[in-house]
């Protein structure tokens, strides 16, 4: 969230890009506080994972039950809310491909900023087949990843084109802290 925010704030301030955050409906308390703090709206949604835990069982039947729920979702968010003003739809992370169904029903770019490899660092594997996942991203204008291994991992994982690597910013408009102790 902390990268996402420096963002939004970026382009606003260089480029005066307005932004609206989608979020889960499994309110996250502290960025909801920042995004109203920061003037940034935001509008709340359920949305399912694509994503589930490895040692869960039934990990096709949940994808596809998400997958459905997923689209009920949508539906219902296109119906209560104006989002044809939207230029492009960009995701935070590869957990959810709400972003990227979307995207896909609005007809409009789609930016997805990967930051993990899942299995690896978070123990989640995708619950659908791999064909699924790589038709998603497949899809997406552009993948960001953060870094050359993980970029590496995804390209040859799902065979995909539309990567570039963008190391995460650093932020400067903070001195760096130079005592680290915790006291």
């Amino acid at each position: 969230n902390l990268s996402m925010l420096g963002l939004i704030k970026d382009l606003h301030k260089r480029y005066n890009i307005e932004s609206t955050v989608l979020m889960s409906d499994v309110i996250d308390g502290e960025l909801a506080e920042v995004l109203e703090k920061e003037n940034i709206p935001y509008i709340i949604s359920p949305m399912k994972h694509w994503t589930i835990a490895t040692n869960k069982k039934l990990k096709y039947t949940r994808g596809f039950y998400n997958n459905l729920q997923n689209k009920s979702y949508l539906n219902q968010l296109i119906k209560t809310n104006n989002l044809e003003q939207f230029d492009l739809i960009y995701s935070n992370n590869s957990t959810v491909y709400f972003g990227a169904i979307l995207a896909n029903k609005l007809n409009k770019p789609h930016i997805w900023h990967i930051r993990e490899y899942g299995n690896k660092d978070y123990d989640y594997a995708f619950s659908h087949s791999n064909n699924f996942i790589k038709k998603w991203f497949s899809k997406a204008s552009k993948i960001i990843t953060i870094s050359k291994d993980i970029d590496n991992y995804y390209r040859k994982r799902y065979d995909l084109e539309n990567t570039c690597m963008i190391y995460n910013g650093i932020s400067c408009d903070k001195p760096f802290r130079t005592n680290w102790n915790t006291e």
